[in-house]
């Protein structure tokens, strides 16, 4: 009868669902699907990688053009998060500053919309060219955070830059 017990109450906790934290793709639309919906602005939507959709930005001239969107995070705060995507860049030369390039990156905020922890490192920070690359990084959301923007983005810098299948697990 233990055994019986012991082997329902198993086959019980593995059928039931997984909670937010199962891998869950807390980004509104990272798959690009629903064309610009969800994010900051209009960009061009084209063929990614494996048939996948992918946004496109172009700077011709140096230029901030960034992409961004909030989400909101669990209290409590989870232990980490991750945010991952594809990049793949052409000609991309960086502006003045070192961090002027294609980029993936976070930012956290607390409940005012203020800046919470130091400026993360970027998921992905790059110039040059290379086809379709995965990026992924993890970060332990800073004590006070309510939100996390996630950004792609050409920043300051010219060339061509493609994201695709960009996700935030919590």
């Amino acid at each position: 009868l233990k055994t019986f017990l012991a082997l329902t109450a198993l086959l019980y906790a593995l059928s039931m669902p997984v909670a937010a934290a199962s891998n869950d793709n807390w980004l509104r639309n990272g798959d690009f699907k629903n064309k610009q919906s969800a994010w900051s602005d209009a960009f061009e939507i084209v063929e990614g990688p494996q048939g996948q959709l992918a946004a496109h930005l172009n700077n011709t001239s140096p230029r901030w053009n960034a992409r961004k969107q909030s989400v909101k995070l669990p209290s409590p705060l989870p232990p980490y998060i991750e945010i991952s995507g594809k990049m793949k860049i052409k000609d991309v030369k960086k502006g003045v500053k070192d961090w002027e390039r294609a980029r993936i990156m976070v930012v956290f905020y607390d409940g005012q919309g203020k800046r919470a922890g130091d400026w993360p490192a970027p998921v992905a920070q790059a110039e040059g060219s290379f086809d379709w690359t995965d990026f992924s990084a993890q970060y332990r959301p800073p004590e006070g955070a309510a939100s996390v923007e996630v950004s792609f983005a050409l920043e300051n810098c010219t060339g061509q830059a493609w994201f695709a299948d960009l996700r935030c697990l919590v």
